[in-house]
């Protein structure tokens, strides 16, 4: 169950692939600035180790969607949409 001081906090929404490493940057300043990461990659039997190291940073803070047509112009039309219906939400690659 997750705590229902998380679903206050501001999100940073990150959209591409598991192994960017530029996930693991945003879980640290996520983690320094009391955020939720958002991320949205392609569906994958296994995450790679930014994702999986992003989560170890995270825990509970950071939340994965995948999407089974992981093309990039899906995956940022999902991002935009979740900022969209997420007020506390902000789009990080834009």
């Amino acid at each position: 169950m997750i705590d229902k001081k998380i679903l206050k906090l501001d999100r940073i929404v990150y959209y591409g692939f598991s192994r960017d490493d530029k996930i693991l940057d945003l879980a640290t300043k996520c983690k320094n600035d009391n955020k939720v990461l958002v991320v949205i990659v392609p569906a994958t039997k296994n995450y790679d180790k930014a994702l999986q190291e992003s989560i170890a940073v995270l825990n509970d803070r950071i939340w994965v969607y995948e999407l089974s047509l992981g093309l990039m112009a899906n995956l940022k039309s999902k991002a935009e949409l979740y900022c969209e219906l997420n007020k506390k939400a902000k789009l990080y690659n834009d």
